[in-house]
């Protein structure tokens, strides 16, 4: 402040930083020490999301891996909506009879709601 002030600057504009949750869901998803069995992958969106986010400035709260349960998911989901200004989440969001992402975002009242699937 005392730079800016020597120079004549008196206001500077600011943001806050972005509040980001990250969850990431499935059964399938194992940790990266572990040698994944038959229908199971590492966990690597979730790893690579959270050094964007913070790699871009975004204040990260991770609420790790949520199984495929649709209650735990509503909870975490919820918890994520209160704190974040954007709640990211990874997986759990193809065809399958597990993935109920999807279901357990709808039972928000969402205003501004936008999906993104990977291919």
């Amino acid at each position: 402040m005392g730079a800016l002030t020597g120079v004549g600057i008196s206001s500077v504009l600011v943001y806050m930083r972005p509040r980001i949750a990250l969850i990431s869901t499935g059964d399938e998803i194992v940790d990266a020490d572990t040698d994944p069995m038959p229908g199971q992958v590492r966990n690597i969106n979730q790893h690579s999301l959270a050094g964007l986010i913070e790699g871009w400035g975004g204040e990260l709260r991770d609420w790790g891996v949520i199984r495929d349960d649709k209650d735990q998911l509503i909870r975490a989901i919820g918890e994520a909506l209160q704190w974040s200004d954007l709640v990211l989440l990874s997986g759990g969001s193809s065809m399958g009879a597990k993935d109920i992402a999807l279901e357990a975002i709808l039972s928000f009242p969402i205003r501004n709601l936008f999906f993104m699937e990977s291919q």
